[in-house]
């Protein structure tokens, strides 16, 4: 399914992804969810204001610590 679809006709994309414009016959429907398994997106733990606000100081007080500056007289 590396194909891009974008540059085919219909046909094309329909031939290519064994289906019709009807779409999936029951059997082949099964048949897919069997082998990739059930179309969902996964839920991420929200990120709330706070932690993103707390996160713009992380990288800050992570970074090396700059060498202290030695003047020779």
């Amino acid at each position: 399914m590396d194909e891009n679809y974008y540059f085919l006709n219909i046909k094309e994309v329909l031939k290519s992804l064994k289906t019709s414009e009807k779409g999936l016959t029951k059997k082949e429907a099964e048949k897919r969810l069997e082998k990739y398994g059930i179309n969902e997106i996964e839920k991420r733990k929200r990120i709330t204001p706070l932690q993103i606000f707390a996160r713009q100081f992380t990288s800050f007080i992570n970074r090396p610590k700059p060498l202290p500056l030695v003047v020779v007289p």
